[in-house]
């Protein structure tokens, strides 16, 4: 499948300090950001421009040849040659592939595949219960050599003929988002009391620009009656766009003071918050199928989509913070952090089943998944840490140190809830209980890690294509580096050591559905920096 693309990315900014000479206000601060982003680019193409005046049948389209290629051979054992001349099927050129059938015979392929299948440089997977750890893997090129590939090219990527003999363009896909950002902070300090006083307070004003493309699909699938495979038909492909426009103000204001000279101190926040959706979330691009094609229990797939969404609203919230810092000897910090988010809206990073959608206004329903809002939801909680230097250990054990820290957090109010039953469900991505701990060594040319981090159970998907929310299980993650530093300057080497525990990452939908089970490996890296 062939596809080219290509992005771009400008960046400026500008920022001003002037010190003043007024008692309380010390700086002001000023400037800008902008940032001007897009991509664009041509997948395998292929779109109808035409579907005649049958539906249902791919002889009096007008289409748009696609670049991508569709080779079959099939291996027979009557076959006496290594293998027959490629033959275009019957509708070889559609919006899907260039499809070409041959025959192998039995010795040709075996002899094929022996040179081209290839193990995987190491173990995938670590062979838990009956699964494997590795497997071959058939190398394209050792195969390919021995199909038709001539249609698999660059020279349908922009520009084509269509079926009709005439020239078209095929269906890009392109976004771009352009952003501006003017800000304004006034740093002050003063005596208040017996207490030192510091802080800041500002605005940030910033606008965003977004103009996508994308292409709009409906297709629908049948059974052969002859009980081959099933042909999929594609009923219309046309190219829609999006524009989206907005501005937000956000001020800020923080304030911190020594409640104990260099011992204990206090600080205190509001901020209002915006962050931007990906892009690929807010693509207008829709793909719809009708699967007519019964599975073995005669049973039929509803009607699905799966969409962008032009008209997802960005995460905002205002947050408000409030911490204590404790430092009872030079080697060691205690903290405690309250804080409170009203959030405004947000939004899933997964596609969500919405319900059923007459997209076309035909009185045909789908299946719609796509990213969603959430209203709002209220999240308080506290976070505890703690850093020390034992450097009251004696010898080379006064390099030692530990880092901890914990976070608790709830949510209420959240304005998500099932698509099955309209029960309320947690905040996306939350987790209550988040933990870190790591203990380290540093002294002489000797640093070294041990690092363990810890997230509970949390809400990754409102709804999968069942309509069930999809939680991600508790996980802990322990990695580790040592570093050593040789004599000259600049010169460091490494070992370090990642998922040393085996963890594995589970989605479970209700108490017993298993969604997803994932292993990322345990890894291993050695090597060695030098900057001068």
């Amino acid at each position: 499948r062939p596809s080219n693309s290509a992005s771009e990315e400008k960046q400026y900014k500008l920022d001003f300090d002037y010190e003043t000479d007024l008692p309380f206000l010390k700086k002001i601060e000023f400037g800008g950001r902008a940032t001007d982003f897009s991509t664009s680019g041509y997948g395998y193409g292929g779109y109808i421009i035409d579907g005649g005046d049958n539906l249902y049948s791919t002889t009096d389209d007008v289409v748009i040849y696609s670049n991508a290629v569709n080779s079959t051979a099939t291996v027979s054992n009557s076959q006496t040659a290594d293998q027959t001349s490629a033959t275009a099927a019957s509708a070889a050129y559609t919006t899907g592939y260039w499809s070409t059938t041959e025959t192998w015979s039995r010795a040709f392929s075996n002899a094929v595949f022996a040179n081209a299948m290839t193990a995987l440089p190491s173990a995938f997977y670590y062979g838990g219960g009956s699964l494997p750890s590795t497997w071959l893997y058939p190398n394209f090129a050792k195969v390919a050599q021995y199909l038709d590939t001539s249609h698999f090219n660059l020279n349908n990527l922009v520009t084509t003929t269509g079926s009709d003999g005439n020239t078209y363009e095929q269906i890009p896909y392109r976004i771009a988002e352009q952003t501006d950002a003017l800000y304004l902070k006034f740093n002050y300090a003063f005596p208040l009391f017996d207490y030192d006083v510091n802080g800041n307070f500002g605005w940030r004003r910033v606008h965003t620009k977004t103009v996508a493309s994308g292409a709009q699909t409906r297709s629908e699938t049948y059974a052969s009656t002859n009980g081959g495979t099933s042909t999929t038909y594609v009923l219309s492909n046309t190219q829609a766009s999006m524009e989206k426009d907005y501005t937000v103000w956000l001020p800020s204001f923080n304030i911190g003071l020594w409640l104990q000279p260099n011992k204990l101190s206090a600080r205190a926040g509001f901020a209002q918050l915006m962050a931007r959706p990906r892009m690929d979330y807010l693509m207008p691009t829709v793909s719809c199928t009708t699967d007519n094609s019964p599975d073995a229990n005669g049973e039929y797939d509803e009607p699905s989509c799966t969409a962008g969404n032009p008209d997802l609203k960005p995460y905002r919230a205002n947050q408000y913070d409030l911490s204590f810092e404790w430092y009872p000897n030079n080697d060691t910090q205690l903290s405690l952090g309250l804080f409170y988010k009203d959030i405004k809206s947000f939004y899933l990073s997964s596609r969500t089943l919405i319900g059923k959608v007459d997209v076309y206004g035909d009185g045909v329903l789908y299946n719609y998944n796509t990213y969603i809002n959430g209203d709002g939801a209220k999240i308080s909680g506290v976070e505890l840490t703690g850093k020390t230097a034992l450097t009251w250990l004696p010898g080379v054990f006064s390099g030692f140190g530990v880092d901890a820290n914990y976070t608790y957090q709830e949510a209420k109010d959240v304005e998500l809830y099932s698509t099955l039953d309209g029960s309320p469900l947690p905040f996306p991505g939350l987790s209550k209980s988040s933990a870190n701990l790591t203990v380290w060594y540093d002294k002489g040319p000797v640093n070294a890690r041990l690092a363990y981090n810890y997230r509970s159970k949390y809400l990754s998907s409102a709804a999968d294509t069942s309509g069930q929310p999809v939680f991600k299980e508790p996980t802990g993650y322990l990695d580790g580096k040592i570093t050593w530093k040789p004599g000259p300057q600049g010169l460091q080497f490494f070992v370090e050591g990642k998922n040393l525990t085996k963890e594995e990452e589970v989605s479970t939908a209700g108490d017993i559905r298993l969604i997803e089970q994932g292993y990322f490996g345990r890894r291993f890296f050695m090597g060695f920096t030098y900057k001068y």
